[in-house]
């Protein structure tokens, strides 16, 4: 039985279009559930660790979740879930033959088989290990790079526990060659804030690199600096969050961003803006601001007398005012 063929639409894609693919994704995940871990690689019984790899790499770069919409990345995960399962246990000689031998597929062997079968098929800790090691090494060879990265050592560490962070840290050069393709990804994906967020939360937490190896970029500074900014003008919660968010990991404080004049003047802009509408939004607003400490009262209060000055000389030239 193989897996129907799925292919996602793009991202721009209408709410309508959005409740049509995970209706499509649930039926595809329940399709998945039902193979065999070489049914859903689609691969062969014979096939090779390399060809396995091969398969799982295509597969998991289709599904992967951290760039499809928010709404569809619980499905998308969890498919991605079920490939690496398949691959974790097809990939590791013992694990196979004891899912082969689940389905049937191994008639119990003799002792004569044993000795002959089990030497080309039985793979030492330490060959294990060298194989996963080499794994990764490919997985910075490939084209997404970072995402392709951390997803095959997530595999690797839950997979097989035969090695361990401390292992994959004394590949050679490893931490300058991610501090540089963070850099990179920055440039790629400067447009997906999201993105960039969610790669340095998982380098972070799988222990790839400590906070104080990227709180002196200068790229990841000036990345963060413009996500705050984003985040300032859709309001001061989010700006709370997203600067909360930066200042945990140490990439900014908050004495930078608030003292930040490109962030000062797009709330000056909102509180202004805010000025204009009926009611007591402003005082809202205003309060909002100089509680989170980007803004004074007296910066506050200067907008609301420039508005009114232009108001009464609006009038005055009108001749509905006198001083």
């Amino acid at each position: 039985m193989k897996i129907p063929e799925f292919k996602s639409e793009s991202s721009n894609r209408p709410e309508s279009g959005l409740l049509a693919e995970k209706v499509k994704l649930n039926r595809l995940l329940t399709e998945i559930t039902k193979l065999d871990f070489y049914a859903r690689l689609d691969v062969s019984r014979n096939a090779t660790n390399e060809e396995i790899d091969k398969a799982f790499r295509r597969k998991a770069k289709e599904f992967h979740p951290d760039n499809k919409p928010t709404e569809l990345r619980d499905v998308y995960d969890r498919i991605s879930r079920l490939y690496s399962e398949a691959h974790a246990t097809l990939v590791n000689e013992k694990e196979k033959q004891r899912y082969n031998k689940k389905l049937g597929y191994l008639k119990p062997q003799t002792d004569a088989q044993d000795q002959t079968d089990g030497k080309v098929n039985q793979e030492s800790p330490a060959q294990r290990k060298e194989r996963l090691l080499s794994h990764i090494k490919k997985a910075m060879e490939m084209e997404e790079r970072l995402p392709d990265f951390i997803h095959t050592i997530q595999v690797v560490l839950t997979g097989e526990k035969v090695i361990t962070i401390d292992d994959i840290k004394k590949i050679p050069d490893i931490k300058n060659w991610v501090i540089k393709n963070i850099k990179i990804e920055i440039e790629r994906k400067s447009g997906k804030i999201l993105d960039i967020r969610r790669i340095i939360d998982k380098l972070l937490s799988i222990g790839i690199i400590q906070k104080e190896d990227i709180r002196n970029l200068s790229e990841v500074k000036n990345f963060a600096m413009k996500d705050i900014e984003n985040a300032s003008s859709l309001g001061v919660e989010l700006f709370e969050k997203t600067r909360d968010y930066w200042v945990k990991i140490g990439v900014v404080t908050k004495e930078e961003i608030n003292s930040s004049k490109s962030i000062k003047a797009i709330v000056l802009r909102i509180i202004e803006k805010d000025m204009h509408k009926v009611g007591n939004r402003y005082e809202v607003t205003k309060a909002e601001w100089v509680e989170a400490g980007v803004i004074s009262q007296i910066e506050a209060g200067k907008i609301k007398r420039d508005i009114l000055a232009k108001i009464k000389d609006h009038l005055r030239r009108a001749g509905l005012y006198e001083n």
